[in-house]
């Protein structure tokens, strides 16, 4: 029956992925196929908790949403956009998704990261990862995504300590 929710899971993923990359339009053809094909390994792999593979797949999985897409010519954006976007959250479907998905993309590590600085990699790699992007040019280094990344992961900091109790 897991396994039948699991599969139900990837399917509705491939339909809310392929919505995301059809909306912003910055994204190489077939890549929401690649990116679900990614998730059903993610999936199955907590399922026969595998960790190694778990967080393995979630790397993969992030590095594909964040570079397999098409070069941008501007890729710095040095505003502090953040308290206009959330004005216009619910108006602009493009704003929505952005907010969203710059909150969600980190939180797993929160949980995948077993290391006691697990906060400190995090925040490393997000800030790393912006400026692969910038040097790339499959990305624009912005701190508005910096700042919701991390938040994001704070957001799940209290189920991490629930889960693996507080780590001094």
């Amino acid at each position: 029956m897991k396994k039948v929710l699991l599969i139900i899971l990837s399917i509705m993923f491939y339909f809310f992925i392929t919505f995301i990359t059809d909306t912003l339009n910055i994204f190489y053809p077939y890549t929401n196929i690649l990116l679900s094909s990614i998730i059903i390994v993610f999936l199955f792999s907590i399922y026969y908790k595998n960790d190694k593979i778990t967080l393995g797949s979630y790397i993969v999985f992030t590095l594909v949403f964040l570079f397999f897409r098409m070069k941008v010519e501007n890729n710095i954006n040095k505003d502090f956009y953040l308290f206009n976007w959330l004005k216009i959250i619910f108006k602009n479907r493009i704003v929505l998704i952005n907010i969203l998905g710059n909150i969600l993309l980190f939180m797993p590590y929160c949980i995948l990261i077993k290391s006691k600085y697990y906060f400190l990699m995090i925040i490393c790699c997000i800030v790393c990862l912006e400026l692969i992007q910038f040097l790339t040019r499959r990305g624009v280094l912005d701190i508005v995504d910096i700042v919701l990344n991390i938040f994001g992961c704070i957001l799940v900091v209290p189920l991490r300590w629930r889960l693996y109790g507080r780590q001094k």
